[in-house]
């Protein structure tokens, strides 16, 4: 069993990572996510998905009961899924699925494991 603080900090990183990538995503979509310059639609998208990324993180921050590890986790993990299924019903886009799936199973698979046991 870790000690609390050693969770906490753990939990604040992860957090910060998330606020980070989010903010990315809102900024430099293009940059953040490859997307083909002519996809609006892939922009769009990114700037959402940071959106998402940005408030998750600001909720575990704010309301840590109600934004928990184990939920975070499974928004990421259901996130992953549907980006999963986008990169085969849309090949032009298979590429921002999978970075973005392989992105959100990343922090599924953290906010796991600093999750309280």
């Amino acid at each position: 069993m870790r000690p609390r603080g050693t969770a906490t900090t753990a939990r604040a990183g992860v957090v910060g990572v998330r606020i980070a990538y989010g903010a990315l995503l809102l900024l430099v979509p293009r940059t953040a996510l490859p997307t083909d310059a002519e996809d609006g639609v892939g922009t769009v998208v990114a700037r959402v998905l940071g959106a998402r990324h940005v408030a998750q993180g600001l909720g575990a921050a704010v309301l840590p009961r109600w934004v928990t590890p184990a939920r975070s986790a499974l928004v990421d993990a259901t996130h992953a899924a549907t980006m999963l299924g986008w990169a085969v019903l849309d090949a032009r886009r298979r590429r921002q699925a999978l970075v973005n799936a392989a992105t959100a199973c990343l922090l599924a698979v953290a906010e796991i494991r600093v999750a309280p046991a």
